[in-house]
């Protein structure tokens, strides 16, 4: 038996990033909820709350960019592999490979103009335009680092794909030891 390749060792070390990136997401679902909440319960009351609403969105934005990495790496997105499946052997391997590089050009594209849009945010002071005039680098930062560990993600699955021929066609994107409980 083979010793594994230093670089899959290391993406194994990554898995708790991913899980901890779910948990944040589920702590903005919760704040999401408490907030719309908070928003309904205030206009019944007829108390005017400025920003919770918008404070809501950006918790469903941040939540929702959280979640991507957590939910690739559980095998959760959807995958249309109609094509894919229909290939056998080294065929169905080069098409995993080149999906999975698309997937990670995107990721990191989607990654690099996010933090891109938060820089020019925080260098601009720009703020949003409701009530309480957030600073828009602020959940923009959040997203981004989201969509950084989805772009991350992306790359484990590709690298994956290129080291663990046989493995990766077996299971495209979740691996055993993702889910708790979970089989591939």
């Amino acid at each position: 038996m083979t010793a594994r390749p230093a670089i899959l060792r290391l993406l194994d070390r990554l898995e708790p990033l991913y899980r901890a990136c779910g948990y944040v997401a589920a702590g903005f679902l919760l704040a999401l909820t408490g907030l719309v909440l908070t928003s309904i319960l205030s206009r019944l009351a007829g108390v005017f709350l400025g920003g919770v609403t918008e404070l809501a969105g950006y918790a469903m934005a941040c939540g929702s960019f959280f979640a991507l990495s957590w939910t690739f790496k559980s095998g959760g997105h959807i995958r249309v592999a109609l094509l894919v499946n229909q290939l056998h052997g080294r065929r169905r391997l080069a098409a995993e490979r080149f999906c999975r590089a698309v997937m990670a050009g995107v990721a990191c594209y989607l990654a690099f103009y996010m933090g891109r849009l938060a820089w020019f945010s925080w260098l601009f002071g720009e703020r949003s335009e409701g009530s309480a005039g957030f600073l828009l680098w602020v959940p923009q930062s959040l997203a981004t680092l989201g969509a950084a560990a989805l772009a991350l993600a992306a790359i484990d699955s590709l690298l994956r794909a290129l080291l663990e021929s046989e493995r990766a066609l077996a299971s495209p994107e979740a691996e055993a030891k993702a889910i708790p409980g979970g089989k591939a």
